[in-house]
């Protein structure tokens, strides 16, 4: 065979092979533009747009692929099915799309006296921006798509007007000294930095202390914590950890009297670390295990209360090492993440929250009993079985 007959053979196969891939990629209906048309239909949309994926998944088992591992189909699937989901509780009854208005207007006919005429005109103007970004990519080889980006936490600056830092799931750290109209980035120098949460020194915002790895999702695990004492010019890494060690910190936490001790809690996936220098050294003082998945942690009075990924809430009248879980979820591990949130307007109550029944629920400190919840009735939402879903604490946050 000459090379001329094999090279025309390999170009018609080629040819032949990337035809066949375009003519199987999914086609589907611009959705979110659809949408936005006159007269669009929610239910029209869904049951177009689900029988073009079956068509797709048809296509695929022929070829011998299995849907679920194709990473295009199993990306574009799950971008729609979050779209649909989000939109299933707001559309009409008939399944045509609320006017931009239609949520404010039936406030207030509900609420005739809640708003002046002034606030009325204020309120009702666009006040939110998007400053993207807008398009997705599959980055540093995560086979799931990269997403558009996800902030897990944001915080403002305690003594500048203006200034506030930004902490994504992979991107790092962001600055604005604007109150958002312009963002700068603090850690490009890091590769794929996750970011859970970030405090600022009380007296001092040029000091910023940083959490390193995504706690949520585990997109990225922690290299520990990072300081900066020059609004994140440069970085010194105060508390390490390994990539493969696969620990991810949650929060901070200032004691009450940082004033006076400097004292910083961090909780971890490994357990909980304290800092009585402000953030300059670390020791770890609870966990043993590679599963604590330590979450919450307040300090109110002389005791300690701590929560964990397990549905668990933990006490000590006396050291972090001395936390003892005294409510455990039955059976264990079905309450998923527990967060609570404590106010001084009400000094004695733990409030609560987290996948088990009560969903929603307060203990009162002063009786020193966690057998059991008291029930905070009528207060979660709930689909229409009556179920209360946070995901397992992914989209839970209570304050």
């Amino acid at each position: 065979m000459t090379k001329f007959k094999l090279l025309a053979i390999l170009l018609f196969v080629a040819t032949s092979s990337i035809t066949h891939a375009q003519s199987n990629d999914i086609q589907l209906l611009d959705y979110k533009a659809a949408a936005q048309k006159k007269n669009a239909n929610f239910n029209q949309i869904v049951q177009t747009v689900r029988q073009q994926f079956e068509l797709r998944r048809q296509q695929l088992r022929q070829s011998g692929i299995v849907p679920e591992k194709d990473q295009s189909f199993r990306e574009k699937n799950a971008q729609f099915e979050r779209w649909a989901y989000l939109w299933q509780d707001r559309v009409n009854p008939d399944g045509t799309f609320p006017s931009a208005a239609s949520g404010w207007n039936n406030t207030l006919e509900k609420n005739a006296n809640l708003f002046s005429n002034q606030s009325r005109a204020t309120a009702a103007s666009p006040t939110w921006t998007n400053i993207g970004p807008n398009d997705s990519s599959i980055l540093n080889g995560w086979s799931f798509g990269a997403g558009i980006g996800r902030v897990n936490v944001v915080k403002r600056s305690p003594l500048s007007k203006g200034y506030m830092l930004a902490g994504t799931a992979s991107g790092g750290v962001f600055k604005t000294l604007d109150l958002g109209s312009t963002w700068s980035p603090l850690t490009d120098q890091f590769a794929g930095l996750g970011v859970s949460d970030i405090v600022f020194h009380p007296t001092n915002d040029d000091i910023i202390i940083v959490a390193t790895g995504d706690y949520d999702a585990s997109h990225m695990n922690s290299i520990g914590i990072m300081k900066s004492s020059n609004g994140g010019t440069s970085w010194t890494q105060t508390l390490a950890f390994t990539l493969n060690q696969s620990v991810r910190i949650k929060h901070l936490y200032l004691d009450p009297n940082f004033s006076v001790n400097s004292t910083i809690y961090c909780t971890a996936t490994d357990g909980i670390y304290v800092s009585t220098n402000a953030g300059d050294t670390w020791v770890k003082e609870y966990g043993s295990a590679a599963d604590e998945n330590m979450v919450d942690i307040i300090k109110i009075g002389a005791d300690f209360f701590a929560s964990d990924g397990w549905g668990r809430l933990f006490k000590s009248s006396t050291t972090i090492a001395a936390l003892t879980a005294t409510y455990t979820p039955a059976p264990f591990g079905s309450g998923n993440k527990l967060t609570f949130a404590h106010s001084a307007n009400t000094p004695d109550i733990l409030y609560c929250l987290f996948q088990a029944n009560p969903a929603f629920a307060k203990y009162t400190i002063s009786t020193n009993t966690m057998s059991a919840l008291s029930n905070v009735t009528n207060s979660v939402p709930a689909d229409d079985n009556g179920n209360y879903n946070s995901q397992g604490g992914y989209n839970q946050l209570i304050v």
